[in-house]
């Protein structure tokens, strides 16, 4: 009977099962789960590997905004291609051939399987877009956690025709080594198609909304000066202003010093300079001929110029042609002397042309003006600079400009300014052998004035030198107007002005202040005593009073000053210009390329993120969690 029971299969397999039991129990083998868990988890890391391989591709591709796709894009991936397959797969073979074993076996063993290999374009879009998407939100947070922001926006048409509307927005950030430092981090480019400001508005808010942003932090708009922005009626900032009320529109100070430029620019004898400047340079750049006898010129008279080619002037920047009238005037003697040869051996329409554009070089009034305008662009040009630095605030930015406007101012009541320009004028004049005249009296003078002076530098001093800086100055002020009234509703609490403000001025500022920006739960009374507290401790310490919003903020306690801290910050984060808009233009037509025109928007925002917020930190560890939410082919977690 027993050795029956001993040859049965259930007799068998119980004493198999006892001996794995003790052997289990002893930890001389791991259980049937333990061996199927770990079986999984050596899975799910191998697979996490993969995926981190090509995840840190992506990321790569993306930060350095190189393009993904080759001539074929699909199928297998080969060791040695005979076409080119894109920069995304080349990089996955470099990865491979630097010792990427796992890699290695995944994109090349059993090339013929059907199993997901994750190299797909689709794929890499919703890769990029995660990357995006966690960028977006850990900006968006930093945003939201700011007591208050302004939102920046201004639109363009991208290569494909799309009319691209981008948000930045602008925030304080406390940073331990640099305390607290201003901020205007890039959001998204949205596609919009109504451009009225009715259309502009809506989209911005939803947009705004979309992105989780507090709307209720929102204290500035900073837009450029078309009518569908600034629009009094139906503009953009009008209608976001009657929902959000402490939201006050600021004119882009970029966009006011160009247009105060260009308005100073339309007096006639500037206006026609530049225009000839404009013509000798369209002249010379489309032409190989040309410019190779320029060249010539400038080797044979053995110029200083570091240039060898004429700059264009940029068509909407006026602060930005000071390089190109800078390098024309270096180029000034070759440039006439290679239009000399031109007009005496080129043929028929090119001769005319050069010998047109070689006697308004003879001009006196376009050498005058030349010089002039050269010398009034270099004096606004660093301010130009300055104003599109995101760290400056308004305060900054207003002393900057009324600083240019009483050099100016300095330079219209000095005659000596004019008289070393006159000198210059003159050796420029010489080089091409000519002498500096004054036109001459009409008796009936219908194209310009007679001016009643014989001496040949007051008349350019009167009729050029004087009129140019007297628009100019006019323009500063009318344009810069607006910024000066918002500033006054603030700058009160500045330390630098503190000190200097009476009682009747310090209730006046707290009642402006708590009628466009009530914070919390704060009554007028206490926060007029605490800016006497401010004001005392200004006038009793021995720190140097900070003339800007920035530097005011560190010197004033949360805990003593909360109140004060908090209009400070408003001061600070008040917009300033739409600068980093504008450089989000520039990210936007690297990325969206006439042979990248057809980038779909989710994938443009994503790279757009990668390429912009180069500083936020992104690991690829974020990246693979997010993208393992979602069911997969492959075990990920």
């Amino acid at each position: 009977m027993f050795r029956n029971h001993e040859t049965n299969g259930y007799h068998k397999k119980a004493s198999l099962d006892a001996l794995n039991f003790v052997a289990v129990h002893e930890k001389k083998k791991l259980s049937i789960h333990i061996e199927l868990d770990t079986a999984k988890q050596e899975l799910i890391e191998k697979n996490r590997k993969i995926l981190h391989s090509i995840i840190e591709t992506i990321i790569f591709i993306g930060r350095q905004e190189i393009a993904c796709r080759g001539h074929v894009d699909s199928g297998p991936i080969l060791i040695d291609p005979d076409h080119n397959d894109g920069n995304f797969r080349s990089l996955l073979r470099f990865r491979v051939s630097s010792g990427d074993k796992i890699l290695s076996d995944h994109l090349f063993k059993n090339q013929d399987s059907s199993n997901a290999r994750y190299t797909s374009p689709q794929i890499r879009n919703e890769i990029i877009e995660i990357c995006g998407n966690i960028i977006k939100d850990k900006v968006v947070s930093k945003i939201n956690s700011s007591n208050c922001f302004s939102i920046l926006a201004d639109e363009t048409m991208d290569i494909s025709g799309t009319e691209q509307f981008s948000l930045c927005a602008r925030y304080l950030e406390t940073t331990g080594d640099k305390g607290t430092v201003l901020k205007e981090d890039f959001l998204t480019f949205v596609p919009v198609e109504d451009l009225s400001g009715e259309g502009l508005s809506k989209t911005l808010l939803t947009t705004c909304e979309k992105l989780q942003l507090n709307l209720n932090l929102m204290i500035g708009q900073g837009y450029d000066g078309a009518s569908s922005m600034s629009g009094k009626l139906q503009g953009c900032s009008t209608r976001i202003t009657e929902k959000f009320p402490q939201a006050l529109y600021i004119h882009c100070a970029s966009h006011s010093l160009n247009l105060a430029i260009g308005d100073a620019c339309n007096i006639s004898s500037i206006r026609n300079t530049i225009g000839t400047v404009k013509e000798i340079i369209n002249f010379f750049r489309p032409s190989g001929k040309r410019e190779s006898i320029l060249k010539k010129k400038i080797e044979e008279l053995g110029s200083t110029s570091k240039k060898q080619r004429l700059m264009r002037l940029c068509e909407t920047r006026w602060t930005e042609r000071l390089d190109a009238l800078i390098s024309f005037k270096e180029l000034f003697c070759p440039i006439f002397f290679a239009l000399e040869e031109i007009a005496e051996h080129g043929d028929g329409d090119t001769s005319r042309n050069a010998f047109a554009l070689m006697n308004s070089l003879k001009s006196s009034e376009f050498i005058i003006s030349l010089t002039v305008v050269q010398e009034i662009f270099s004096c606004s040009h660093n301010i130009a600079t300055a104003l599109q630095n995101p760290h400056i605030d308004l305060s900054s930015a207003i002393e900057m400009t009324s600083g240019l406007s009483n050099i100016l101012k300095n330079k219209r009541e000095d005659s000596n300014s004019f008289q070393t320009l006159y000198v210059l004028a003159q050796n420029l004049a010489q080089e091409i052998e000519v002498e500096i005249k004054k036109p001459r009296t009409a008796k009936i003078q219908r194209n310009r004035s007679n001016y009643d002076v014989d001496n040949v530098e007051d008349y350019y001093r009167i009729s050029i030198f004087n009129p140019f800086l007297d628009h100019f100055i006019s323009q500063l002020d009318l344009r810069f107007l607006k910024h000066k009234h918002v500033l006054s509703k603030i700058e009160n609490i500045l330390p630098s002005r503190i000190t200097s403000i009476n009682q009747s001025g310090i209730e006046e500022t707290v009642k402006i202040l708590c009628e466009q920006w009530q914070r919390g739960d704060a009554i007028e009374i206490l926060i007029v005593k605490e800016l006497e507290l401010w004001q005392e401790y200004w006038r009793t310490t021995a720190i140097t009073a900070p003339t800007s919003f920035i530097d005011s903020i560190d010197c004033c306690s949360s805990t003593l000053f909360p109140n004060i801290r908090n209009y400070l910050e408003i001061g600070a984060v008040l917009p300033v210009t739409t600068a980093s808009v504008e450089r989000s233009f520039s990210t936007l037509k690297r990325l969206k390329t006439y042979l990248r025109n057809s980038t779909g928007q989710i994938r443009l925002n994503g790279l757009a993120l990668l390429s912009v917020h180069r500083d936020v930190p992104l690991t690829t560890e974020e990246v693979l969690e997010s993208f393992s939410l979602k069911q997969r082919k492959i075990i990920l977690r």
